[in-house]
């Protein structure tokens, strides 16, 4: 009797081992296709952001002083509403590499634009700058997420946001002397 017993205990934990190795087999295929999906997702919303910002940042200098406050204005409601992928950092690294250079070639209206865009962006950082107004409106959220290109949930500290404002200051104000000692200007 004990053996029939033990063979179908054998034959159930077989059973069980089988349906067990598929059932592993189904979630790892079902789990790559969730990672799949999010990634794809992912891309799509990131591509959104990086596009918009670039539409807004590129095109907008060239119109109107109220444009450039407006792209301060949407950046820091994007902000607000904790839009993924949208990196305020992201935003200022992409002004260093991509609109500063862009000043030495400018109209004097687009310089006048440019300068309303950049009192408004220091004016929003230093709001930023206070302990207070940082933990309350930056601290934590995905705009100041580390990471520029993959959300990662470490942000910067608020001594990360200070060094962040010395760069920019150091980079206007080098482009700014670059465009007082150069001689084309002058003439």
């Amino acid at each position: 009797m004990k053996e029939p017993i033990d063979l179908i205990n054998k034959k159930k934990k077989q059973k069980n081992d089988k349906a067990k190795v598929k059932s592993i087999s189904l979630l790892k295929e079902e789990k790559d296709m969730i990672v799949k999906n999010i990634e794809e997702h992912e891309k799509y919303i990131k591509s959104i952001c990086e596009n918009l910002l670039v539409k807004i940042l590129s095109k907008n200098f060239s119109l109107i002083p109220r444009d450039a406050i407006y792209v301060i204005k949407f950046s820091v409601l994007l902000l607000k509403l904790r839009t993924p992928y949208f990196n305020f950092v992201g935003l200022i690294g992409y002004l260093l590499k991509e609109i500063l250079p862009c000043i030495l070639c400018c109209t004097e209206k687009e310089s006048h634009n440019f300068g309303i865009f950049f009192l408004e962006l220091f004016k929003i950082l230093k709001h930023w700058q206070n302990k207070t107004n940082w933990e309350k409106e930056c601290d934590k959220t995905p705009g100041f997420d580390i990471n520029i290109v993959k959300v990662s949930k470490k942000t910067i500290s608020l001594k990360d946001l200070d060094s962040i404002i010395k760069t920019l200051n150091k980079r206007i104000l080098n482009v700014v002397k670059i465009c007082l000692t150069s001689q084309r200007s002058w003439r």
